[in-house]
């Protein structure tokens, strides 16, 4: 596909073709489900469309202005980007500094947002490294260019001074368009935008200015998927988007957690397209930002647990350094039964301190986690820890239990830390078996994918080298609670 800048409007017209990432934008985790892996961002504004705070050479035709100049008038934002170079042999603990800089502005470090008015203590990549900054719209008597100066400390003597301090930036005035182009709703223009991996609405990269914005994922379902009432899940999603698929509005101003029904809509054809249109950004702070995920499943409804309806399992306590994400993927998994086309009650008791058990609680999920997957002098520790939690569970009469295994760490399978965890996993299914416990396989299921992720359009990470659960994989974690909680 071929694509150009309507200077006029500020929209990207398509000269030609339909694009669509290659392959879809879906992994494959588990049977009968599929995740979003990869989000395309298109912006009613250029900078957010083309990226101007992370890509090194889109500012070849840019104005230069030196520092101190007044930026002329501008309707929209500025945008400016310099380079610095650094000589990690040379130096060490860099800080960026910006003089003068103006309220509201926002200061990017090699795509990354820097937080607050600076100075900030950064980490720079060997060699060119790229500041950018967006300064709000000017007004009618212009605002001066601050100055930009790298400090750190010379590696020789433990001096600090002045490594790189450009006297002149790039500038560029960003064209904010009215609305999104409706040819957008149907996937096109993909090929033109910068690309988000770490799911809807998370990080720094969400959006680069304050205007209308999509999120478009390209949705290549196996065919034998046909046959399949599929249903789109999303969770955790910030805001208040539209929901279209092909091009046709499923859902107004969604409200998450949400289950649509997507029967007769998809084509299965390899271009089916998902979006999530903003009318504006969603505001900031929302504690659960970055947490959200979007997943197709072949079914309406999951099977339920074999618990009474409306039971509550005590979560105990867990000192493990990923506990967060485990925490959202049991809060996955609630919301998964409660969206169903059956909906199920689960409550999980007041969670992340030692909760006070209730009587009329259906058992307890207890996690045999450590702080590190590294030493395996510390699974022994956590062994005697689990068996003495049990024992206290069963003692205030929860007699069913369900003992979490860990996740893998990592994209590969094949690491010593893997291995280790390998044995681990087997210690605690014997564990399990002879406490008359359920295991919940997080660690065999986590390596079955990790094996098939080859295949997968995306290879989404279901965990980082320390075993936390990224989005994906603390969602993945709470399907596998679910249908650990199905078994008889």
């Amino acid at each position: 596909m071929r694509g150009c800048w309507n200077a006029g409007l500020g929209l990207v017209v398509v000269l030609a073709g339909h694009a669509a990432a290659a392959q879809g934008d879906l992994c494959f985790p588990l049977e009968g489900w599929a995740l979003v892996g990869r989000w395309h961002v298109g912006s009613a504004a250029r900078s957010g469309c083309e990226g101007w705070a992370m890509r090194p050479r889109a500012d070849r035709d840019w104005r230069k202005v030196r520092v101190g100049a007044n930026l002329p008038a501008a309707p929209a934002s500025w945008w400016l980007r310099a380079t610095a170079d650094w000589e990690s042999a040379r130096w060490r603990d860099p800080v960026v500094v910006v003089d003068s800089l103006p309220a509201a502005a926002r200061v990017y470090l090699n795509g990354a947002e820097l937080e607050g008015a600076g100075p900030w203590p950064a980490v720079l990549r060997r060699g060119t490294n790229l500041v950018a900054m967006s300064l709000p719209a000017a007004p009618a008597g212009g605002v001066p260019v601050p100055r930009l100066r790298i400090r750190a400390i010379r590696r020789s003597d433990g001096g600090e001074a002045t490594v790189a301090s450009p006297s002149a930036w790039r500038i560029r005035a960003d064209e904010v368009a009215q609305s999104l182009p409706a040819s957008w709703l149907h996937g096109a223009g993909m090929g033109e935008w910068r690309v988000a991996l770490t799911g809807p609405l998370g990080g720094d990269e969400r959006w680069l200015a304050g205007s209308a914005a999509i999120l478009v994922a390209a949705v290549d379902l196996p065919s034998y998927w046909r046959s399949h009432p599929v249903s789109l899940w999303l969770h955790g999603i910030l805001g208040r988007p539209d929901v279209w698929v092909n091009g046709r509005l499923i859902a107004p101003a969604l409200v998450p957690p949400a289950r649509l029904d997507l029967s007769g809509v998809l084509r299965l054809d390899g271009h089916d397209t998902l979006c999530l249109a903003y009318a504006e950004p969603p505001p900031p702070g929302d504690p659960d930002a970055g947490w959200g995920v979007a997943a197709l499943h072949w079914a309406a409804s999951p099977s339920p647990p074999r618990l009474p309806g409306g039971a509550t399992l005590v979560v105990a306590e867990s000192a493990w350094a990923g506990t967060v994400g485990l925490r959202h993927a049991l809060r996955y998994a609630g919301e998964v039964l409660a969206v169903s086309a059956t909906p199920w009650p689960l409550t999980l008791a007041r969670p992340w301190m030692p909760p006070e058990v209730q009587p009329e609680a259906a058992g307890a999920l207890v996690s045999a986690l450590c702080s590190t997957v590294f030493r395996g002098t510390e699974f022994a520790a956590a062994l005697t820890t689990l068996g003495t939690r049990c024992e206290t569970l069963s003692a205030q009469g929860l007699a069913r239990l369900w003992i979490i295994a860990p996740p893998t760490a990592g994209r590969r399978r094949d690491t010593v830390a893997n291995s280790r965890l390998q044995t681990f996993s087997r210690d605690l299914a014997a564990f399990a078996d002879a406490r008359g416990a359920r295991l919940i396989p997080l660690y065999d299921v986590f390596r079955s994918a990790l094996k098939r992720s080859r295949r997968w359009p995306v290879r989404t990470v279901l965990s980082d080298d320390a075993g936390v659960l990224t989005p994906a994989g603390a969602f993945v974690a709470g399907l596998v609670v679910l249908d650990t909680l199905s078994l008889p």
